[in-house]
């Protein structure tokens, strides 16, 4: 009901709102690729966006969406936030009839990607594992989940068919994932090539998280299982991977961290979100600030070489293979007031994190803070519980956090959310999901959602659905060769046109999430020049509708407004006049992205018929 209504808006076509016509537009787009709604949380917004007649700075907030019982990097991605989300795409078992219509459909789809891209044409590096199973739900989460209680709960301890309820549950769903990522692996060509665990084929993969959920509740065993199917049927490159899981502090001893490790984890994400007890227990969060800390000794004493100094507090083994570590915090929460904000991005800096990911909170409406704060009249709903801070200190908690981690902590920030202390420590997993055009990765498990050959699938967020889908994908190998060796031959030119709206827009979008910004060359190599100077006209808009509110609202002269963008100039260009990159200053810039996007769109000619 609501794309319908947003479809109406479009038709309406009101070329004096340009905003309203920017954001239909995106919608549009995201409906048709929900992934990237884990990249940008545009929805909070939207209502604010259709009152306002020009991109503004007055909309303060930040706009990467966080949720999920383990935490989310994504874009997620995989996931989104990457991106795991849910996409257009999504498998389910059907009747013979059902199938054969739907191969139909598949087959023209597909036949609208590229002349170059036919199914195993991209070498995938990456892939994405999700491990459904949490404590509980938290308050804000959105994500598919498996609730199985604490690990100390009697559900855990009580037996069926020789073992607990909770683990049989947890290797079932191992198993199913093991069975999907051997099958892609057959599909993909590459089994017997990297069965071998050789690189021979440069085909192995380099990158893998295992999200959630709180993938730190998976026995050991299990998280071996599905390690030893990703090894045989892709191979990985052990001289350059990046293993990285998500962990809830309280979910894991040290020895069941070192067991993950002997696996190959060597990145750890600790999903922290907050350092105040009131405000973790507002959330629904397992865990308390003693936990944290517990957790943060637990990493500390599996450092490798070389990631701990040695006059740390929290130096410890240096046998280990711990590389790199990560704490994520949610700005936004219920309770979450300035100083609260403040005392926990310093208590971050204390525990030495050298990566750091900070989400603004998204209020998702089938969440318990979609019943509690999803509407204006929401008083009556409170009761006992916190508020969420106004608008304005949870844009100034966005600025407080890159003030403090790049000054005060020596941080860069190379993502609109994520801060790393060094190149070496970035995330190279979600790297690749912001990566508009090489971007490819595997995705396993429940509603995981996979890129490959520029095609985005998501499984079901069911578990029945979900093993419905893999008995599925082993008997009728939707995904074969002849199935996406089909050219755009008989693709009309309104299909075409659309191809390349997507593929521009996508772009635009994840280059001006990281600091890296929008390669304008490789734009204009890709679409033509007209595409660059019509993304530099929206762009001057933006500039000049930001300095009309700031006159407005502050009444400060024209040339005083915060910049929301610069150009980053071609350091070959002999001349030195030509542009490279255009980025999102940081912060003003990245904390309106969702406003200079819809404009930049509206803006377009070339976007027009998204």
């Amino acid at each position: 009901l609501s794309l319908l209504l947003l479809l109406l808006l479009l038709l309406l076509d009101d070329d004096d709102d340009t905003v309203v016509r920017g954001v239909v537009k995106m919608t549009v787009l995201l409906t048709k690729n929900n992934a990237m709604i884990a990249s940008f949380g545009w929805c909070r917004r939207l209502s604010s966006s259709l009152t306002t007649n020009s991109t503004t700075t007055t909309t303060t907030t930040p706009f990467f969406r966080r949720g999920g019982g383990g935490g989310r990097r994504r874009p997620h991605h995989g996931g989104v936030v990457p991106s795991r989300r849910r996409s257009f795409t999504i498998f389910v078992k059907a009747s013979e009839e059902e199938e054969e219509g739907r191969k139909e459909k598949r087959t023209r789809r597909t036949r609208k990607r590229s002349s170059s891209s036919s199914f195993g044409s991209t070498i995938v590096k990456s892939a994405y594992v999700h491990l459904p199973f949490c404590a509980q739900k938290c308050h804000y989460c959105d994500f598919a989940t498996q609730i199985v209680g604490p690990n100390t709960t009697q559900q855990w301890k009580k037996k069926r068919g020789g073992g607990a309820i909770v683990e049989d549950a947890m290797e079932e769903y191992a198993d199913a994932v093991c069975r999907e990522i051997a099958h892609q692996g057959r599909l993909r060509g590459t089994y017997e090539k990297t069965r071998s665990r050789t690189n021979a084929d440069g085909g192995a993969l380099e990158t893998i998280f295992f999200g959630g959920g709180t993938p730190s509740l998976m026995p050991v065993k299990q998280l071996e299982k599905v390690m030893t199917a990703l090894e045989r049927a892709f191979g990985i490159d052990w001289s350059r991977a990046e293993i990285s899981m998500e962990c809830d502090p309280g979910t894991f001893t040290r020895e069941t961290l070192r067991g993950f490790v002997g696996l190959g984890v060597n990145r750890v994400s600790l999903g922290v979100q907050s350092f105040d007890e009131r405000v973790l227990k507002a959330c629904g969060r397992t865990h308390g600030v003693l936990e944290i800390y517990e957790s943060v000794e637990h990493v500390h004493a599996l450092l490798g070489s070389g990631r701990s100094s040695s006059n740390s507090k929290h130096s410890g083994s240096k046998t280990n293979s711990i590389e790199t570590w990560s704490m994520d915090l949610i700005s936004g929460l219920p309770g979450s007031t300035l100083e609260i904000w403040e005392k926990g991005l310093h208590e971050t800096l204390e525990c030495e994190a050298p990566h750091v990911s900070t989400y603004d909170l998204q209020v998702e409406e089938k969440t318990a803070f979609g019943k509690w704060y999803g509407d204006d009249d929401k008083s009556h709903k409170l009761g006992d519980r916190l508020p969420l801070p106004s608008e304005s200190v949870v844009a100034e908690q966005y600025k407080l956090a890159s003030e403090i981690l790049t000054t005060r902590g020596g941080f860069h920030r190379y993502e609109i959310s994520s801060f790393a202390k060094g190149v070496e420590h970035e995330c190279k997993h979600n790297k690749n999901y912001w990566d508009a055009i090489n971007g490819s990765w595997y995705a396993f498990g429940l509603s995981a959602t996979s890129r490959i050959d520029n095609e985005r699938l998501a499984r079901p967020r069911g578990m029945k659905q979900y093993y419905g889908f893999v008995q599925d994908f082993e008997q009728n190998s939707f995904g074969v060769e002849e199935a996406f060796s089909q050219l755009r031959k008989d693709c009309t030119d309104e299909e075409v046109l659309d191809e390349i709206a997507d593929a521009i827009l996508e772009r635009i979008m994840l280059g001006f999430r990281t600091a890296r910004g929008v390669d304008v060359k490789e734009l204009e190599r890709s679409f033509g020049k007209k595409v660059v100077e019509e993304l530099f006209d929206a762009l001057r808009f933006v500039e000049v509708s930001a300095e009309q509110a700031s006159e407005e609202n502050t009444k400060k002269k024209r040339g005083e407004a915060k910049k929301l963008y610069e150009s980053i100039p071609d350091a070959d260009d002999k001349d030195k006049g030509k542009i490279k990159a255009v980025r999102l200053t940081d912060p003003d810039g990245f904390l309106v992205s969702t406003e200079i996007i819809s404009s930049v769109i509206s803006r377009m000619p070339s976007l027009k018929n998204i």
